[in-house]
């Protein structure tokens, strides 16, 4: 059976890279379940349309991963679903909360910057703003990396070593006298470039999430500027969605396109949890 796909080498990712995500959703959609052999090297390359070096490189790929196993002489066996007791819903929908072992290594923390690109417009600039480079983990795992904005005169109130122990979005929280007027959110997904991948410790051009969000007080000032990448295999968003679903559900010929793009545009800019 040919499952050839449109493999894009203008992307920027490696052939056996995106095999390698192909492969792998298929791990984690269940196609493949532990303990299943999957195909050889050879059906690999006939499967999908690549030379035979390109599937190898992609399993040694998820290999590395610990989502494959490969011993001389024997097939090459899933022995991980990719998913994780432990995920991130927590985490990512409710951002004031956090994990019962989250801890934050800081790489650096640069003063007197200007309001990144991605928040103009959605506020007031503060006159400087302290940028908070680091990597969140779960006891041992590291799960995010993050680029923080957060205005200099707020960061400056935070106690010593805060950063390392508990969110930023708490800490704004909690040292700013002005409540939060608008807080949102854009989730995106893309491929680990070199540094996400030696902070994530994940492969080059590996899945990952792409969360931005920007905190607007009640002053109309931009406090929080946030960019930050997730593990893909520890993301999850789960919320409900009734109040989105739950109205008129009638469709006519002339509304319907209207009333999808009004529901989709709720959904795009819903940040719950703040």
């Amino acid at each position: 059976m040919s499952d050839h796909f449109p493999f894009q080498p203008s992307t920027g990712a490696t052939l056996y890279s995106q095999l390698a995500s192909v492969l792998r959703g298929r791990i984690t959609r269940g196609e493949w379940k532990i303990g299943d052999q999957i195909p050889t090297l050879d059906e690999l390359s006939e499967m999908y349309g690549v030379a035979r070096v390109s599937a190898k490189q992609a399993v040694q790929m998820l290999v590395s991963e610990g989502l494959l196993s490969a011993r001389r002489g024997r097939r090459t066996t899933v022995v991980h679903s990719g998913l994780y007791e432990r995920t991130l819903s927590t985490g990512v929908a409710a951002p004031l909360e956090q994990l019962p072992g989250f801890n934050a290594r800081i790489l650096s923390e640069v003063r007197d910057l200007s309001l990144p690109s991605f928040a103009e417009g959605l506020g007031q600039p503060e006159k400087a703003y302290v940028r908070i480079t680091k990597v969140d983990s779960d006891g041992q795992i590291p799960y995010a990396f993050s680029s923080i904005h957060v205005s200099q005169d707020l960061f400056d109130l935070f106690p010593p070593t805060a950063a390392e122990r508990l969110k930023v979005s708490r800490l704004v929280r909690s040292v700013n006298k002005s409540p939060l007027i608008s807080a949102r959110e854009r989730i995106s997904v893309s491929s680990a470039n070199p540094e996400e991948a030696a902070a994530l410790k994940c492969p080059l051009a590996a899945p990952i999430a792409v969360v931005q969000r920007v905190y607007v007080d009640a002053r109309g000032y931009v406090v929080y500027a946030g960019w930050s990448t997730y593990n893909s295999d520890r993301f999850v968003v789960d919320r409900e969605l009734l109040e989105l679903v739950h109205g008129d559900v009638r469709l006519p010929e002339a509304s319907a396109a209207a009333t999808a793009t009004t529901v989709s545009g709720q959904s795009a800019q819903a940040s719950p949890g703040v």
